[in-house]
């Protein structure tokens, strides 16, 4: 397995299934997850599990990344 420390990685989907999955082995390897879905009780479940931000986002939306969440900007000018 490779070496995540210091890397910080997007995962869209995250509130379960593969998107969860895959972020929780993004944490065991050392990385920042930020994680996104429109399910937000789920995701921050799985956020909550994982100690990582989460934010809700609906990447069929137009209006998705106009602007950065004031969440993943606190936690990526860290």
């Amino acid at each position: 397995m490779s070496n995540l420390d210091g890397k910080i990685i997007l995962i869209t989907g995250a509130a379960k299934g593969m998107g969860a999955t895959e972020a929780k082995m993004a944490v065991e390897r050392g990385a920042t997850v930020i994680l996104s879905d429109i399910i937000e009780d789920q995701l921050e479940a799985t956020a909550d599990s994982l100690d990582s931000a989460f934010s809700r986002l609906d990447v069929t939306s137009k209006m998705t990344g106009k602007r950065p969440s004031p969440k993943y900007l606190m936690i990526t000018d860290a």
